[in-house]
């Protein structure tokens, strides 16, 4: 129990001196299910569009089977690469939360549970980690944008940019 308590709270002064400590809105030092809850339900809303988009598309005909198929695989296949493997490097591998050597998951507000497949670096993101983030992260969300502009799921679209956006 202590362990879990330490890895979700990285700062060791009481929460009283939040306010006079150095790094105050430079870095979330603890959280909550209320954080991950605010963090995940966009997302989380957004791949509801995206596979209620899909299934209508495919219901009244307009993406086939084999096509329904192979993005399906692809882009799970892409998810699963982004968080464990792109993210994991680029963006976590930076963060406090990833430093707890006797944890092998990670136990953040965002991405709770991803394996550790890098060594914690304290250095800041080079360029090169922030451009190569922010293509994952394009991929991420513009996979399905595109999708349903081919398709002519207009309302799916919009609906999908608007969670983006706020995301």
């Amino acid at each position: 129990m202590k362990e879990e308590t330490q890895a979700r709270n990285i700062c060791d002064v009481s929460h009283s001196d939040c306010m006079s400590c150095s790094v105050n809105g430079k870095l979330m030092c603890t959280f909550k299910i209320k954080d991950t809850i605010y963090f995940i339900l966009p997302i989380l809303s957004a791949w509801i569009t995206l596979i209620v988009g899909i299934a209508f598309g495919f219901a009244i005909g307009i993406i086939d089977l084999p096509f329904l198929i192979i993005f399906s695989i692809g882009y799970i296949g892409y998810l699963i690469f982004f968080f464990q493997v792109w993210e994991n490097k680029m963006l976590c591998s930076h963060c406090p939360y990833y430093a707890f050597e006797d944890d092998t998951y990670v136990k953040c507000y965002a991405n709770y549970g991803i394996h550790k497949a890098w060594k914690y670096n304290p250095a800041p993101m080079t360029i090169s980690e922030k451009v190569q983030f922010l293509i994952g992260i394009t991929l991420f969300a513009g996979i399905p944008l595109i999708l349903f502009l081919i398709f002519g799921l207009y309302v799916y679209f919009g609906v999908s940019l608007v969670l983006t956006i706020v995301w």
